[in-house]
């Protein structure tokens, strides 16, 4: 049976995007998402949060795009898929992370003046993304 990976991200970034170049020279770019659910507390009759905070990273023209036009608490959607990380650190530990890979992204903050943006969604026949 065929499984499904696909993520929806309604949030604000935590921190300005990072930009950086595979040896390919892909554009890479990495920041993270806070995403806030907040609910009624039955029994206090108060308004309850509970915050998120997700690690997100893009390739290619994306990517560029995040790193032009977004900074921390810029407000956008997202749409990508979970990627699970495993490494070694330097002390021998073992770590990993889960991160969102963006494939979808639409910004919903103003237009700053004279500045055009939107929404972007990479060709899946672009050689430069990975998915």
């Amino acid at each position: 049976m065929a499984g499904a990976n696909l993520v929806i991200l309604l949030g604000n970034l935590t921190r300005d995007v990072e930009l950086k170049y595979s040896p390919q020279n892909t554009s890479i770019a990495t920041s993270g998402i806070a995403v806030n659910r907040t609910w009624a507390n039955k029994a206090t009759g108060g308004k309850q949060e509970d915050v998120l905070f997700i690690e997100i990273v893009a390739f290619a023209a994306l990517a560029d795009i995040m790193s032009q036009y977004l900074r921390k608490g810029s407000k956008i959607y997202i749409q990508g898929w979970l990627k699970f990380d495993q490494w070694t650190a330097h002390d021998g530990t073992k770590r990993n992370k889960i991160k969102v890979v963006v494939t979808f992204m639409q910004m919903l903050d103003s237009k700053p003046q004279n500045q055009e943006y939107g929404q972007y969604q990479p060709s899946s026949d672009d050689p430069n993304i990975p998915f």
